[in-house]
């Protein structure tokens, strides 16, 4: 889980670094939350990218819908799983604590 938290904000700096590289943004921290901006589908607004690179900006938020939509997914396997083996460890405990034949010991 947490590597998938960190691929997300891997790329939301690489997209960063992309904007700064092509110009159209001056700071590196400017990139970078226009970038997050993009990536979590905000859509603020307050910086338009140029024309011939303005699509720069759905894509991002398509790459980050898919990416963070996989990282919720991810974490609902996590929690699943550790529902169900504390279940299971109740259940273990309560067979332990009974006899098989159903009488508590």
């Amino acid at each position: 889980m947490l590597v998938m938290v960190t691929g997300n904000f891997i790329q939301i700096i690489a997209w960063g670094i992309l904007f700064l590289m092509l110009g159209e943004l001056d700071e590196l921290y400017e990139a970078i939350y226009h970038s997050a901006v993009n990536f979590a589908s905000l859509g603020y607004g307050d910086f338009v990218m140029s024309k011939n690179r303005k699509l720069l900006g759905p894509l991002e938020a398509v790459n980050g819908v898919i990416m963070l939509g996989m990282t919720s997914a991810a974490l609902v396997v996590i929690l699943q799983q550790v529902i169900k083996d504390h279940q299971d460890e109740v259940m273990a405990s309560a067979r332990r604590s009974t006899g098989r034949d159903g009488s508590s010991r």
